[in-house]
């Protein structure tokens, strides 16, 4: 009899330890999952790695070091160009449909491609001995020549094709009214943007020494970019809010596309280690960092606490109307 309770016992034991690892399995079968949805998303993605595969298939055929050097040098500022086309696309229908509903959500997706961008980077940067390796001379250097024109063209229809994806109804006038764009490259046409921009290559070239055109136009991108945040932010405080959003994310895009031009063309070129790229890239996110928190900044815990606050006010007015609606009701059948 005491052994077969004893046997017993223990199929009763196996029995609740097998429950509780299912259990225990099925939670974090489910976290996984919830992760997986959160952080995977197929199109940005595809945005990324899409576009490094190019660049790496036509560009880093001749060493590993130089496809690791690609990598890292180009996967930030794809990422960035991403969420910023994001950005404008989901702001701009969220401002015109006079709706905020959708915006954290679509600021989640949007910083995805930031988040594969700066992942490929990090790679990249400790695959290619965490430095600048020196890559040995282009033995094919018509091969590389051809290879950066289908990379460029590449680019250029893809950014095109993610621009144009979503857009406004109606046309929009450009070039000082001189044409009229329609679909999604409208949002992305500023005048103010186009004037600081097309200020800042030619103070850049005038003044650039034999061997630094390359690197002087990228540091003119980069401020200009600057410059336009700052007045975006300067018409967001003077209540132009779509304006704002506009000049200063238009002005990062155009700025982050033309830095991705200017690398691609002098790769391999003694024009090309001037630029530094791993020092833009740092500059690159933290300009994108300051228009983020500045026009998509979250709530705060106070903030969060106060809106609890104020609705368990509301709720708690809504039923004492409701408690005197019924003894109204009560003394009218009197």
């Amino acid at each position: 009899m005491q052994s077969v309770a004893c046997v017993g016992l223990t199929d009763g034991e196996s029995g609740g330890k097998s429950d509780v690892q299912l259990s225990v399995l099925s939670a974090v079968q489910d976290i996984l999952q919830g992760m997986f949805d959160i952080f995977f998303k197929l199109n940005p993605f595809f945005f990324v790695f899409s576009g490094l595969a190019v660049a790496v298939f036509f560009l880093g055929f001749q060493e590993g070091a130089g496809r690791m050097i690609l990598i890292r040098d180009l996967g930030i500022p794809l990422g960035l160009t991403g969420s910023l086309i994001g950005a404008i696309q989901a702001m701009n229908g969220i401002l015109l449909n006079g709706s905020g509903e959708g915006v954290y959500s679509a600021t989640a997706v949007m910083l995805l491609t930031t988040l594969y961008g700066g992942a490929a980077s990090a790679v990249g940067y400790f695959f290619s001995g965490a430095g600048r390796p020196q890559l040995r001379s282009i033995k094919h250097p018509r091969r590389l020549v051809i290879g950066k024109w289908l990379v460029l063209v590449n680019l250029l229809l893809f950014f095109g094709y993610a621009m144009e994806a979503r857009g406004p109804s109606e046309c929009v006038p450009y070039l000082f009214g001189l044409g009229r764009s329609c679909g999604g490259f409208a949002w992305f046409y500023e005048p103010m943007v186009f004037a600081i921009f097309a200020g800042g290559v030619l103070i850049s070239l005038i003044k650039s020494k034999p061997g630094y055109y390359a690197a002087n136009l990228s540091k003119s991108f980069l401020l200009s970019a600057m410059i336009c945040v700052t007045c975006g932010i300067i018409l967001l405080f003077s209540g132009e809010t779509l304006q704002g959003l506009s000049v200063a994310g238009v002005g990062l895009v155009w700025g982050l596309m033309s830095f991705i031009f200017v690398y691609v063309s002098i790769y391999s070129t003694p024009q090309a280690e001037p630029i530094n790229a791993n020092l833009f890239n740092w500059h690159w996110m933290e300009v994108t960092a300051f228009y983020i928190f500045m026009f998509f900044a979250p709530d705060t815990i106070l903030d969060n606490f106060q809106e609890e606050d104020v609705a368990d006010r509301f709720e708690s007015l809504e039923q004492k109307m409701e408690g005197l609606e019924q003894e109204l009701d009560v003394l009218r059948l009197r």
